[in-house]
């Protein structure tokens, strides 16, 4: 039971959570004031090309997003100009996943206790 469980939980968090963008348009002040609040963020950047990725412990220096590609060794930096970026987006928590996700497994309690059968005395 205990490893279902396990196994449950990171879907449940994955499911209370959406990636929302930043500011409506990415300037250097938005995101370097998205960072004052958020130091060590998770960004996710969609750049000129159109291609989107995952850059941890982002920090804007200059006119440049710096940060590393991936969390586990080896710790690739990266490192964007500004001014090729299209979107910059961050995970936020979402409060209407979450009410969908307590609503469905609200509904899926109910429906196995219709589905069990009556007692026997």
């Amino acid at each position: 039971m205990l490893e279902r469980l396990i196994l449950i939980a990171p879907l449940v968090v994955a499911a209370c959570v959406a990636t929302r963008p930043v500011a409506p348009v990415p300037t250097p002040a938005s995101v370097q004031d998205y960072l004052h609040r958020h130091p060590h963020a998770t960004l996710r950047i969609a750049d000129s090309t159109g291609r989107r990725r995952w850059i941890y412990d982002a920090a804007l220096q200059g006119d440049t997003l710096h940060g590393v590609r991936n969390t586990s060794l080896p710790r690739d930096p990266v490192a964007v100009p500004f001014a090729q970026l299209r979107e910059v987006s961050a995970q936020r928590f979402s409060t209407t996943r979450t009410l969908f996700l307590v609503g469905a497994m609200a509904a899926l309690v109910g429906l196995v206790a219709l589905m069990m059968p009556d007692p026997v005395y």
